[in-house]
């Protein structure tokens, strides 16, 4: 029987929380298929976020020893402190689950190699795009962003695609994942999106077209589908993003150079973080010729120009100018 862990992070949740971890706890196959043991670190909740909690049996309480570390630091503590499983999944608080979500995962799981599973691997799914109560407003998150047929380092290093509430990863990966130091965890932008990253630059990202979660949007969302932007906070997001893809970037180059010899690295995936290295670093004359070299993988994201801007003429705009 496969052993199933889910990894959620609670911070004033309560409004939707129960019926997110009833969707975790009915899923089908579990107790023939599967285990299924959920893990809970909440981050200083000041609403009943621990009282709905504490109406549920099976789950286990990871301690937050009275501190509030935020989202991504708060899963890198819940993936540390969960034991050796299969797979593991992260969850948001506020979405619902399908009841297939994890027979599904698992399919895709047996279905990869003997090879796959003993390296770093993780699965991801599409999504429902809900509304507030849950339902699926017949949008799915590949046709809302626009998904490319590829998921691989040269993609995720300058565009998102996976979303940590629609992913999960083997053991292999979590063993990876505790070999980045926590200073870094603190640094990067997500834990969803690095973890995707290394697990692209290591072993293998495996894609199921189904939507397995109804991706709730409501008011309180920090990260959401239905964000409405005018025109500067649109140009704004694109600065941003470029910034924060290219340090999640050179934090991957550097836990490259530190974790070679325990991981196996394709030569060019290295040449590669060292082009995106040496475009931070090195004159102007050597940043163009790297940004050239670099371009045809930037150009399925909004970040060509963008970029040439912020590391090739190397401009960055004032603080003022990241203000919301």
């Amino acid at each position: 029987m496969k052993r199933i862990s889910v990894l959620m992070s609670t911070y004033n949740g309560e409004r939707y929380l129960a019926e997110q971890i009833k969707s975790i706890q009915t899923q089908e196959g579990e107790n023939t298929l599967f285990s299924l043991q959920l893990f809970i670190r909440d981050d200083q909740s000041t609403d009943r976020t621990l009282e709905v909690i504490n109406k549920f049996s099976n789950i286990t309480i990871i301690p937050n020893n009275g501190k509030n570390i935020g989202v991504k630091e708060s899963f890198f503590t819940l993936l540390r402190k969960a034991p050796e499983s299969d797979l593991f999944f992260f969850s948001d608080q506020d979405d619902i689950w399908p009841t297939n979500k994890v027979k599904k995962f698992l399919e895709a799981y047996d279905l990869a190699g003997k090879a796959d599973k003993g390296n770093p691997m993780g699965i991801f799914s599409d999504l429902w795009v809900a509304d507030s109560y849950g339902n699926p407003t017949g949008k799915k998150m590949s046709h809302v962003v626009g998904w490319p047929p590829k998921t691989d380092a040269y993609y995720l290093s300058w565009s998102h695609k996976i979303t940590g509430a629609a992913f999960a990863i083997n053991n292999e990966a979590k063993k990876m994942i505790e070999t980045v130091t926590p200073e870094m965890c603190k640094e990067v932008n997500m834990h969803d999106s690095f973890i995707a990253l290394l697990i692209s630059i290591t072993g293998r990202l495996i894609q199921i077209d189904d939507p397995l979660l109804y991706y709730r949007q409501h008011d309180n969302n920090v990260i959401g589908a239905n964000k409405k932007r005018n025109i500067n906070l649109k140009i704004k997001s694109i600065f941003k993003l470029a910034t924060r893809l290219q340090k999640d970037d050179l934090h991957a180059y550097e836990w490259i150079k530190d974790n070679q010899e325990n991981f196996y690295v394709k030569p060019d995936i290295v040449e590669y973080f060292e082009n995106i290295y040496m475009m931070s670093t090195f004159d102007l004359n050597k940043r163009f010729r790297t940004w050239i070299k670099m371009l045809k993988y930037m150009m399925s994201s909004r970040l060509p120009f963008t970029t040439f801007y912020l590391y090739v003429l190397n401009i960055k705009p004032k603080n003022k100018f990241w203000e919301f």
